[in-house]
């Protein structure tokens, strides 16, 4: 719980770091509902998966694969700000 808890910080950080100043209450809201949503579905899809099973075992290899997905995801950030500012102004030009 402790890692789980320190983990929002960064993760607002981030956020705030990666998104437009004027889209940033639309990325935040987007991160809040997003979360909710897919914590709302956690405890069902738990039980689908043990009714369907009988086992936890697919429940670890779908949160593996979602851990992963954040692995491979990590490295394709932009390096830093400037990129971000950089790649944000050339999709408003476009």
């Amino acid at each position: 719980m402790f890692l789980n808890t320190s983990a929002v910080p960064v993760e607002n950080v981030l956020l705030a770091d990666y998104s437009p100043r004027t889209w940033r209450g639309t990325a935040f809201g987007a991160k809040f509902v997003l979360s909710l949503g897919i914590s709302a579905l956690a405890v069902p899809m738990v039980a689908l998966i043990y009714e369907f099973t009988g086992g936890f075992f697919w429940l670890f290899v779908i949160l593996g694969c979602l851990a992963a997905t954040g692995v491979v995801a990590v490295p394709r950030l932009p390096a830093d700000k400037q990129t971000v500012v950089g790649m944000a102004a050339r999709r408003a030009s476009d």
